[in-house]
Parts: structure tokens; C-alpha cells; sequence
């Protein structure tokens, strides 16, 4: 039977500061996506594509799988390995953000010191005995009527996604993380529960 446990934001830092595997987990985010202003693609406007649509209003939400507490210089470096390639291609970047001492899971922000959900995520996945990409999958929402955004015309409004410049891997290999503000996560399900983030 499937547990379910409801937690704060705060029950959440935790939650993930007490963490100390790296395994899979069920990850559903809901964020504030940034918009372009005009549409690359025709130049239109926000207004004359999505009329009744304050572009304040919509947000993105994301489901799939993720990896909680990852670890990125050592996943980049053993790829980096698999391809042939020696360590030294990565190179380090700088951050906004910086790991918290002794957890995998919680970056903070090196400014504020505000606290950041860390996953990692799959790029690809070997399915019949091919390699084929791994997304999340995304919906666009008005929050003001509920109702989803076409993602067709919401696509050129987005920013164009790039594979990271400095690992040194191939595009289609790149270690994929991301950081999240603890109110975005707004379910985890790791080792048999089903976490569910109240931000209210």
C-alpha cells in the first residue's frame, strides 16, 4: 500500500537536509516559466497571441522522474570516461549557488542564503535497445481560468533550451541538474511515499 504523508515547506528542507542516498524519486514541479516578450519566431506580441492571457498568470508544471541528491562533477566525469574523453574537458563554472554541508539534496543561494530543492535528471533512456530522450512532461497553465496553453503557439515565447558549454560531453549526454525553490516541489515520491509540499 502507498503512503502518503502531507508536509510543510519547511518539513520539506527536512526532509531533504536528512537525505544522505542518491536514488531515483516521482518529482511534480509547479514554476513561474520566463516568457519572452515577442514571439521569435512571427515577432508578435504576447497580447496578440494570447489575448486574454496575462503572461503574469501562466505556469509551468512538470512531471517525471528525477534523481535526488546527484552527483554532478562525478556523473559528468564518469561519461566524460565512457566517451573516451579525459576529465580535464570539464570545465567548472561559476554558480549562484552553492551545496549545503552534509547533504546531497539542498543548495543555497549564495546571496540570500535561501534554501533550493537539488534533483538530477536523465537525459536519455535505452528503450529496445535504443537510446531515446527523456523529458519531463510539461503543461502550460492560466491559473486564472485553469485552463492549459497551446504549446505550440507558447513555444516561441520560450527560451531556447541549450545543453551545457563546459562538461565537455556530447550534447545528446549532458548531466542535466536543476535547483527549484522549496515551494515549486509540489510532490516527491521517494522510497514507497507519496510527499505532498503544502505551500499554504
Amino acid at each position: 500500500m502507498i503512503k502518503r504523508k502531507v508536509l510543510t515547506v519547511s518539513e520539506f528542507a527536512d526532509l531533504l537536509d536528512n537525505y544522505k542516498y542518491q536514488r531515483f524519486a516521482g518529482l511534480q514541479t509547479i514554476t513561474v516559466p520566463t516568457l519572452n516578450k515577442k514571439d521569435r519566431r512571427s515577432g508578435l506580441s504576447w497580447s496578440a497571441v494570447f489575448p486574454n492571457v496575462e503572461a503574469a498568470n501562466v505556469r509551468k508544471i512538470a512531471n517525471g522522474c528525477a534523481t535526488v541528491g546527484p552527483d554532478y562533477v562525478s556523473a559528468i566525469v564518469n561519461r566524460l570516461a565512457k566517451e573516451g574523453k579525459d576529465a580535464s574537458e570539464y570545465k567548472s563554472g561559476p554558480t549562484w549557488h552553492v551545496a549545503v554541508p552534509g547533504t546531497k539534496c539542498l543548495r543555497a543561494h549564495k546571496t540570500t542564503g535561501d534554501l533550493y530543492a537539488y534533483f538530477g535528471f536523465l537525459s536519455k533512456v535505452k528503450r529496445g535497445g535504443e537510446w531515446v530522450p527523456l523529458k519531463m512532461k510539461v503543461r502550460y497553465v492560466d491559473i486564472t481560468t485553469g485552463k492549459d496553453l497551446d504549446k505550440d503557439m507558447l513555444a516561441g515565447f520560450l527560451p531556447v533550451d541549450k545543453p551545457p558549454q563546459n562538461q565537455g560531453l556530447d550534447e545528446d549526454n549532458a548531466v542535466i541538474v536543476r535547483t527549484y525553490k522549496l515551494e515549486s516541489v509540489r510532490q516527491l515520491v521517494l522510497g514507497g511515499v507519496v510527499y505532498t509540499i503544502a505551500t499554504k
